[in-house]
């Protein structure tokens, strides 16, 4: 036999070609309707019209074929356990972040950044180092008499037939500004200024803090009755922080039968004291022993004794690092138990699979 003409040998090849090609779209269309598995046949490639393709030549197109599928087609039951891990990560991060969000919402946030976290000495945070100098404050209230409304200053503070409406305070003269620079406690029954006899008793003293009685979560209020029973039982002092009219506050007493005594403050730093409305704060030499949300306020089945002998009235301040152990921990060890539940189940579920496909 002579040597096969030159033009019969590149037909060969070009039908070689097209026959690879064919193979391949065959091989990617079928992955795209039906993915293939790793213990089904490859689909027999087709070969071109009018090629004289030699049995040497159809193995090695279907060789080159079962390399592409090898490489390119993953087996189905191989993506499975990668996709249900992302999605159960993703799926616990949510509910994670949910659940965190609604904890903090519902109590005091895990991390408090404010001046007023518990352990903060308010009179140290009020301090100006020296050689700073401070930033000039004016306080002025709006007070109304026979439908008449006027501003007035603490200089000149009227006296009790005049019915208090707002207050506002104002900036004279900036300067340094401490953490905590607006803590002003008025006494609404006469208008005397009790912030150092506040921050300087070395007994416990109530805070109860409600920026606005209007807004505020009535809920709890034969709870804060009790406490202010229990205060004054003890001898420990009661107020209520608060920026509303005397309107307001009439209303509430109605509503509510308060008997302790209410004091302004700026709308703000009662906000800023306190996330919770109402809110509780437990003060010691002007130190913030402790927090509550009105969702946690402390019951007779804890106030069982003098708060000098109660845990809840000794500072338990948290470290940062401590705090961010604790989130990851409540975040990591979950999502591990989770995972391997996950994997057991899998393992299970392939196991029983492969049992019933020997069995049929």
């Amino acid at each position: 036999m002579g040597v096969r003409p030159q033009p019969a040998r590149d037909k060969h090849r070009r039908a070689r070609r097209i026959a690879v090609r064919a193979a391949v779209k065959a091989v990617c269309k079928r992955r795209e309707q039906h993915p293939v598995r790793a213990e089904e046949p490859l689909v027999r490639p087709r070969q071109a019209p009018d090629a004289a393709v030699s049995v040497a030549a159809e193995r090695q197109i279907r060789a080159e074929a079962a390399v592409f599928a090898a490489e390119e087609v993953v087996p189905v039951r191989q993506q499975e356990p990668e996709g249900l891990a992302v999605w159960l990560v993703a799926m616990y991060t949510f509910l994670y972040i949910s659940g965190m969000t609604l904890y903090c919402y519902r109590e005091l946030p895990v991390f408090d950044f404010r001046p007023y976290h518990i352990g903060a000495d308010i009179r140290k945070g009020m301090e100006i180092p020296e050689g700073e100098k401070p930033t000039v404050y004016e306080t002025r209230f709006i007070l109304q008499k026979d439908g008449v409304e006027k501003e007035f200053t603490l200089e000149n503070y009227p006296d009790s037939t005049w019915t208090f409406v707002d207050s506002k305070t104002m900036v004279k003269e900036q300067g340094y500004e401490p953490p905590i620079h607006d803590f002003s406690i008025i006494r609404q029954e006469d208008g005397e200024d009790i912030t150092d006899e506040v921050l300087d008793d070395d007994n416990y003293t109530f805070l109860l803090v409600a920026h606005q009685l209007s807004q505020a979560d009535d809920s709890t209020i034969d709870l804060i009755n009790e406490l202010y029973d229990y205060s004054v039982e003890h001898g420990y002092q009661f107020y209520c922080l608060t920026s509303s009219p005397d309107s307001d506050i009439e209303d509430w007493q109605e509503r509510t039968g308060a008997e302790y005594p209410f004091c302004l403050m700026d709308d703000i730093t009662l906000k800023t004291m306190i996330r919770s409305n109402p809110g509780l704060m437990l003060l010691k030499n002007g130190v913030v022993i402790n927090k509550w949300s009105v969702n946690s306020l402390p019951d007779e089945y804890v106030l069982t004794d003098r708060l000098e002998k109660l845990p809840l009235a000794q500072i338990n301040e948290k470290t940062f690092s401590h705090k961010v152990v604790l989130v990851l921990a409540w975040f990591v060890f979950p999502l591990l138990f989770f995972s391997m539940v996950d994997v057991i189940w899998e393992h299970f579920h392939r196991k029983k699979k492969l049992k019933e496909n020997r069995t049929k």
